[in-house]
């Protein structure tokens, strides 16, 4: 469970970060996270 929570909070963390940076930044963070 506790992967599963640190998995759950990364892509959270990371949905509010893109919205903060660039739209380009924002395309970066989504690849990165489709090859993790």
């Amino acid at each position: 469970m506790d992967r599963l929570s640190r998995v759950n909070f990364k892509i959270s963390d990371r949905k509010a970060w893109s919205k903060k940076v660039n739209h380009e930044k924002s395309a970066e963070v989504i690849v990165a996270m489709k090859v993790l």
